[in-house]
């Protein structure tokens, strides 16, 4: 009768522990490792400390002394600064000036206008400026006449650029004005190649009696064969026989 009744005592207090966990449980939870102890352990073997906050001390002294960090400079700017418009030189106004005094004469016409074109030019040459030297050709391109071909004769008689050279024989070619041949031909004598082929293409297109003796003495001292090909092709333009010297190449 003893042991029923211990087994009846056993049996009614289970549930009474069981609870008494559950709470103890909840509590633990509720409280937080930091509360109640400190937190078990990785290894289950036990709790751990508590971690206890850090305390904030004092600044160190070379904390205390460090001054604030300078602001950073700005980036540069991206975009470009705008120098001021160059400004052109005396000499560049004066060529201007000209420029437009000659556009102007051809424009209003007049006997002077062959005048102030030649005077220009032979600036131009002087002064080696090749814009001005290109507006006085023109000129007197639109002009014509005995002076304007004078004109474009001195051009291959000077020092000029081959550039300007080849310009004055156009400017004579298209003039076909009587005494141009003998102007063209001086480019026969020319340090350039380039010019004395162009001159000598220039004699053959003029159709002038005149041009035929140059062109034969230029075959004579002609030494590039690109010349000497384009003086033969205008004696036969200009109706000289000339096949002679096609069968001796």
């Amino acid at each position: 009768m003893t042991s029923t009744a211990n087994a009846r005592e056993g049996r009614a207090a289970t549930p009474v522990t069981w609870l008494a966990c559950v709470l103890v449980s909840a509590t633990l939870a509720a409280c937080g490792p930091s509360v109640c102890g400190g937190e078990e352990g990785a290894d289950g073997s036990g709790a751990r400390e508590a971690v206890e906050p850090r305390a904030e001390g004092p600044a160190s002294p070379q904390m205390a002394r460090r001054e604030p960090m300078p602001p950073a400079p700005a980036a540069p700017s991206s975009a470009r600064v705008r120098e001021p418009a160059r400004q052109p030189a005396p000499a560049d106004r004066d060529a201007a000036e000209r420029i437009r005094a000659l556009e102007e004469a051809a424009a209003r016409g007049g006997a002077d206008v062959a005048g102030l074109a030649e005077e220009a030019l032979e600036e131009a040459l002087r002064e080696r400026d090749s814009a001005l030297a290109e507006a006085a050709i023109e000129t007197l391109e639109e002009v014509g006449g005995r002076e304007a071909v004078d004109a474009l004769g001195q051009v291959l008689e000077s020092d000029a650029s081959t550039d300007l050279k080849l310009r004055a024989l156009d400017g004579l070619e298209l003039l076909d004005e009587p005494g141009a041949a003998d102007r063209i031909a001086l480019g026969l004598r020319a340090d350039d190649k380039r010019v004395r082929e162009r001159a000598a293409e220039a004699l053959g297109l003029l159709d002038d009696p005149a041009a035929i003796r140059p062109l034969w003495d230029a075959l004579d001292r002609e030494q590039d064969e690109w010349v000497r090909e384009t003086i033969l092709d205008s004696l036969e333009l200009l109706g000289e026989d000339v096949e002679r010297y096609y069968e001796e190449r």
